[in-house]
């Protein structure tokens, strides 16, 4: 008599505890990857705001520009040549006339020492044609209308980063721009306020870089801010001030830099969250650093100085 062939009791118990095994890891690691997933876009989100400012921001540095008037300059050195020129002249007839005025063996009672132009010439009428040449000889004023002011937590400069968006507006693509820190009201909830990244722009480019134009909120919630430049001069250290203007020294003054450091750290508005940093180099693709025609003259002078004075060593 064959017996039928089939599962014992405990043999089915093992496969459904197998099974139930199977079942929780599973459920589990999906469970796990959705939670992954999630956290995942949280993060790449809270980072492509970040991502977003910095991008902005390193597009108006690239587009920063240092402008100089070529033909002002120029102008200016024709006028010195120019005053030179007519002043070796006039050294030079007066020399001539020193040596015509008196012959050896005569003298002159005193008052009657001076020549017949000098005497015929009124003080009033020396003073005017004093005036007329120095009008002659005016030069026009240098102004600089670009600046790079670079603080370490703080950043304004001229750029060509105006977009117009209205036909026929009378402005142009260039632009004051300004990065500072200031407390600002959330976006979604007005009574929450947390320090905020600002965006100043200005399309009138005036005497005060850091005022006027329009500001916009670029980030929330933002714990720190830090800018650092490098630029002629300063090509092995990176510089936590650049300024352009009066104020600079000697590596910054009337130069812009060659790239910008910025760092952004910024923490997000939840429990537990981490702060997040961020940090990039943003160069200048043209600072214009150029040497004005002047200093170029004065170098080209000081070389051909130097040279006679070179071949003289050489002989001795």
């Amino acid at each position: 008599m064959n017996k039928s062939a089939g599962f014992t009791l405990l043999e089915i118990i093992i496969s459904v505890a197998i099974l139930a095994f199977i079942s929780v890891f599973t459920a589990s690691s999906i469970q796990n990857a959705i939670k992954y997933k999630a956290k995942t876009i949280n993060k790449i989100e809270e980072t492509a705001y970040i991502q977003d400012a910095l991008k902005v921001m390193a597009e108006d540095i690239r587009t920063a520009f240092n402008y100089k008037d070529i033909n002002i300059e120029l102008f200016n050195l024709a006028q010195d040549e120019r005053k030179k020129r007519a002043e070796e002249k006039n050294k030079k007839k007066n020399d001539t006339n020193k040596k015509t005025e008196k012959k050896p063996g005569e003298e002159e009672n005193e008052g009657e020492g001076e020549s017949k132009d000098e005497q015929k010439q009124d003080p009033q009428t020396q003073t005017e044609v004093k005036k007329e040449s120095q009008k002659n000889f005016e030069k026009k004023e240098e102004k600089t209308i670009t600046y790079f002011l670079g603080e370490n937590e703080k950043l304004s400069f001229t750029c060509l980063c105006n977009s117009r968006s209205i036909e026929n507006d009378p402005f142009s693509d260039q632009a004051e721009i300004s990065y500072y820190i200031q407390d600002c009201r959330g976006r979604l909830d007005k009574r929450q306020r947390s320090r905020c990244l600002w965006r100043r722009i200005s399309p009138v480019i005036d005497s005060d870089l850091e005022e006027g134009g329009t500001a916009r909120v670029l980030l929330e919630n933002v714990e720190s801010l830090k800018f650092q430049y490098i630029g002629p001069d300063s090509e092995e250290e990176w510089l936590k001030t650049w300024m352009s203007n009066e104020s600079g020294d000697a590596i910054s003054k009337n130069k812009f830099p060659y790239a910008v450091e910025i760092s952004l750290e910024v923490k997000p508005d939840k429990e537990n969250a981490k702060p997040i940093a961020m940090t990039i180099v943003a160069p200048i693709s043209f600072p214009n650093n150029q040497k004005t025609t002047k200093e170029r003259i004065d170098e080209q002078n000081s070389e051909s100085t130097a040279e006679p004075t070179k071949k003289k060593k050489k002989k001795q």
